[in-house]
């Protein structure tokens, strides 16, 4: 037998044939807006263009990277009240702490901006003593694909590294 009762979420309501996610406007519990649900199909081809994207962004070096970012930095600026409407209207927040979150998004991508140099470049390790004709050094590589599961109410952190 099939329950077509629709399960209902803290985000809204998943469509009966699993198809959509509706979520809610958390104030008034009206509809707000439908989502498409991505199935394996969709999750592969996602992985696979997120993959081909990672070579030439590596390729770009910290200078290229962060020329990219600071134009991604620039749309959340010009779209900051728009972003805060909608973090409002969907995560229940209330408006002014929606607009300190958008806020905390630009420092955070500054903070990328500005260290990402430093916090992932190459560096130097001190000689040993025990091998003065040998030099070794510390360098980062991309890991590649990287799924995130993100919390619901907080699209973006502001934390940098500690």
């Amino acid at each position: 037998m099939i329950n077509n009762t629709p399960t209902v979420t803290r985000d809204g309501v998943i469509g009966q044939n699993g198809s959509q996610v509706v979520t809610v406007d958390q104030a008034t519990g009206a509809e707000f807006a439908r989502y498409p649900v991505a199935g394996k199909e969709e999750a592969v081809a996602a992985v696979a263009a997120a993959r081909s994207s990672a070579g030439p962004w590596w390729d770009l070096g910290f200078e290229g990277r962060a020329e990219r970012l600071r134009a991604w930095r620039r749309e959340i600026a010009v779209g900051g009240e728009e972003g805060a409407a909608l973090i409002h209207t969907e995560n229940g927040k209330p408006l002014d702490e929606a607009r300190v979150e958008v806020l905390g998004i630009l420092e955070h991508v500054q903070y990328a901006v500005e260290n990402a140099e430093r916090v992932l470049g190459r560096r130097e390790v001190p000689d040993s003593p025990t091998v003065p004709n040998q030099r070794a050094w510390v360098e980062y590589q991309p890991y590649g694909v990287v799924g995130v599961i993100g919390p619901w109410n907080f699209p973006c952190s502001r934390r940098g590294p500690s």
